[in-house]
């Protein structure tokens, strides 16, 4: 399975959300684009379309942190602890990552917030109109929500013994393992055996879901959300919540 296919699927079974795939692709909401399984390719925009829509803004911040089931071990180096296997210096305090399984996820996404189109019933309505003018095609779909991240770290071992090291600039408290810039040295980091590495990056929108069109046999279509897919083919994807007839 591609690298693609191993980090969109696996955060998409566990968030419940669509992650971009490459992580720190700029989007945002309005973008249209199609879904090869759980994978987005953006096309358009609803700008594009003179589709206008109001923004409700998340005010409160949250974290998503995940790792791969039995398979990452995160240590905490502190100053004048000597510790086998590293880079790190025994003056040096720092963050150890440890992967022990190939293709294996660490995801963490600090002070995210989760924002989304407010009137989805209007956009589904539009939407809607022109795909009965032949103006929309089936197969698009549309960010809806998104979650902004004021940084995140995010790791895919190419192979079990994968690790990444990374020195605090200063002594490291007992839980202190958040890894952003202010507390890192990332530029001077060391890594190996990672298929994927982004370090402490800043204004990262990581995930987000998306609604589109079902037309089943014998239905009528309709704007729905579009639910995460679990090994199943597009065709068969399943919707939810509020429908908007033809």
């Amino acid at each position: 399975m591609s690298i693609q296919r191993i980090y969109t699927d696996e955060l998409a079974a566990n968030f419940g959300y669509y992650a971009i795939w490459m992580p720190g692709t700029p989007i945002k909401l309005g973008v249209i684009g199609t879904l090869d399984k759980n994978i987005f390719s953006p096309v358009s925009t609803l700008e594009n379309f003179n589709i206008s829509y109001g923004i409700i803004r998340d005010r409160s911040k949250n974290d998503f942190k995940y790792a791969s089931a039995g398979a990452v071990t995160v240590r905490q180096k502190t100053s004048g602890e000597a510790a086998e296997g590293t880079k790190l210096g025994k003056a040096d305090a720092g963050v150890i990552i440890e992967f022990n399984k190939s293709n294996a996820i660490y995801f963490n996404a600090l002070g995210t917030l989760n924002h989304y189109i407010a009137d989805k019933l209007a956009l589904g309505n539009a939407i809607m109109e022109l795909y009965k003018k032949g103006e929309w095609k089936k197969e698009w779909v549309i960010i809806t929500q998104i979650v902004e991240a004021d940084s995140a770290t995010i790791l895919i071992s190419k192979e079990k013994g994968a690790k990444l090291e990374l020195k605090a600039k200063a002594d490291l408290k007992p839980a202190d393992i958040q890894i952003v810039n202010a507390d890192f040295d990332t530029e001077n980091s060391f890594s190996s055996s990672l298929s994927f590495k982004i370090v402490a990056k800043s204004g990262i929108s990581p995930l987000f879901k998306l609604m589109g069109i079902k037309e089943p046999w014998f239905k009528d279509a309709t704007f729905n959300n579009r639910d995460i897919e679990n090994g199943e083919s597009a065709e068969n994807m399943e919707f939810t919540d509020f429908d908007v007839q033809i």
